[in-house]
């Protein structure tokens, strides 16, 4: 699992300070066998969630998303206790290379990520937690169970020619965000929860950073990315939701599943018969001028002629980022080798239409004034996958089965008090 995948950070989220008094400090939220969960706590994690997802932390917002990151924060609290019974620690190391990692990723000088979370009020603790909780967990499971997975050569033969004959069905290339129902009576709420994020994707929040953040499923550490799939190995109710999806579209409505709620991404499609080819590969540079900067009209014509300037006057990906990171109203942001047909429809249509190292017109949105400029564009042909490569995956994935489970039986087994 890569750590950057896990805890990638954007930097395009907008956020209302919010001041917490000594009094909320103390305040519960909830209660995990005896470890409590204040309700300063769960507002540091709301803005870091906002954040990461690229929303606007209003007062909907943050009553849409309470009770869905409170239930991911005692999850992560039931992850740490258990780790902490079998004597699992994370050093500090790792947790440094996380925050390393995320700054590489982004182009970012060293320190410059916590920065961003102490300018927008968010504890460097916060993201610190989390961090460990899922390291924690992962290194539990691979303890209590690694020894325990037993893969055997005629999986494996089965495996490969699963995968030589998938190219005579239909496939499809899915994200997924799952919220688990553990009991019928929670139906009705986590259906509803499942429409908020909807709801927060249609007004521009990042698909994979929600599923980072709210997904109850392994693929969560992967942006909800869960690979090409043949149809006839899904449930009839996601399979059914698929059939009426165009590539980047969502589903409209929550789909009931076997064990909770899907809001399903196609990515991409493929028909049966149809050779798997080349993959785009499309690196680009982002420049936001904030809803936030601009208080009127004179304002937004000044706005306008900045980022007109930026487009113009840039030749390269590097002066772009260069002149962008002088102006301190400018926020910026780089995506590095993201597959071309992953991206939504708008943003796909906008970026097909410049050429590598030009930067489109100013584009106004409801969060402001945007630009693109296309950094690199790469095709590389799909792997064919070797035994060795085939082993692990089915290992991972018998891995992920145990790890859902196990998270299944401490929730039911533990003592779990809500308290707003």
């Amino acid at each position: 699992m890569k750590l950057i995948n896990t805890f990638f950070i954007l930097l395009a989220g907008f956020l209302l300070s919010t001041n917490v008094s000594a009094q909320d400090t103390i305040r519960m939220a909830a209660v995990v066998n005896k470890k409590m969960i204040s309700e300063a706590d769960l507002e540091s994690r709301l803005k870091l969630a906002v954040l990461s997802s690229g929303m606007e932390l209003t007062q909907e917002i943050r009553d849409q998303l309470k009770s869905q990151i409170l239930k991911t924060m005692i999850d992560e609290e039931l992850k740490l206790q258990e780790a902490e019974k079998f004597e699992i620690q994370i050093p500090k190391e790792n947790i440094d290379l996380a925050f390393t990692s995320i700054e590489r990723s982004n182009n970012m000088e060293p320190g410059y990520l916590k920065a961003i979370l102490v300018e927008n009020d968010i504890p460097v603790e916060t993201m610190q937690n989390q961090i460990k909780a899922n390291l924690s967990w992962q290194e539990y499971i691979r303890e209590r169970f690694h020894s325990t997975v037993q893969i055997g050569d005629s999986e494996i033969d089965r495996g490969l020619q699963e995968q030589e004959q998938s190219i005579a069905e239909p496939q499809d290339l899915i994200g997924e965000i799952f919220l688990s129902v553990e009991s019928p009576d929670q139906d009705d709420q986590v259906k509803n929860q499942a429409r908020e994020l909807v709801t927060n994707m249609k007004q521009g929040a990042r698909f994979s950073m929600l599923a980072q953040q709210f997904s109850n499923a392994a693929s969560a550490a992967q942006g909800g990315d869960i690979g090409w799939v043949r149809r006839s190995m899904l449930e009839d109710s996601l399979k059914n939701a698929l059939e009426s999806l165009h590539p980047g579209e969502i589903t409209e409505e929550p789909v009931r599943g076997q064990n909770g709620y899907y809001i399903l991404m196609l990515r991409d499609h493929r028909e049966a018969g149809e050779s798997p080819g080349k993959q785009t590969l499309i690196s680009f540079k982002q420049v936001l001028y904030p809803v936030s900067e601009i208080h009127s009209e004179r304002d937004f014509q000044s706005a306008m002629n900045t980022m007109k300037s930026l487009s113009g006057s840039a030749r390269s990906c590097g002066l772009y980022g260069k002149i962008a990171s002088g102006n301190k109203k400018l926020k910026l942001q780089e995506m590095k080798e993201i597959p071309f047909n992953s991206l939504m429809p708008q943003l796909k249509d906008i970026l097909s239409k410049v050429e590598v190292e030009q930067a489109t017109d100013p584009i106004p949105s409801d969060i402001g004034i945007v630009s693109f400029m296309v950094c690199e564009k790469k095709e590389i042909d799909p792997k064919k996958l070797s035994r060795d490569d085939m082993r692990a995956m089915l290992v991972d994935k018998k891995l992920n089965l145990l790890s859902e489970r196990e998270l299944r039986n401490l929730r039911r087994a533990s003592f779990i008090d809500i308290r707003i």
